[in-house]
């Protein structure tokens, strides 16, 4: 006589009784231990694919970085000097403008101030002598 939630063969309803065998992709399994070593195999495969593509991408990763340091080390090698260059020319035309204003515009304004303080002092000089 079964008993209460067992199956007929007294294994647990459910669950195969022992000695039983289950087909599984073609296979036949028989116990559990044989379910446990494909769950192994499928985890291990899975963990290898995963390795696999991690050093896929590692790699990539470096050979990109190291086309990008390349490609900056000749911008700075090839782009930089001219932008110099052209910074400095610029800074000469600054220097050079401000020289010609100089000479020709604040001299000249700087002599009319002197020659108008010294008429200026010379005023002063006769109004106060006549006291």
């Amino acid at each position: 006589r079964a008993r209460r939630g067992h199956g007929p063969g007294g294994a647990p309803r459910g669950r195969p009784a022992a000695g039983a065998r289950i087909d599984w992709a073609g296979m036949t399994l028989s116990t559990l231990t044989d379910v446990r070593d494909i769950v192994i195999i499928i985890t291990g495969l899975i963990g290898a694919v995963g390795l696999g593509a991690f050093l896929i991408f590692t790699v990539v990763l470096g050979i990109l970085s190291i086309r990008l340091l390349r490609s900056a080390r000749t911008t700075v090698r090839d782009g930089v000097p001219p932008i110099l260059e052209n910074a400095q020319d610029a800074a000469r035309s600054v220097k050079g403008t401000a020289d010609f204003l100089g000479d020709t515009a604040a001299s000249p304004v700087i002599r009319a101030y002197g020659v108008v303080a010294g008429i200026q002092r010379g005023f002063n000089v006769l109004v106060n002598r006549k006291k």
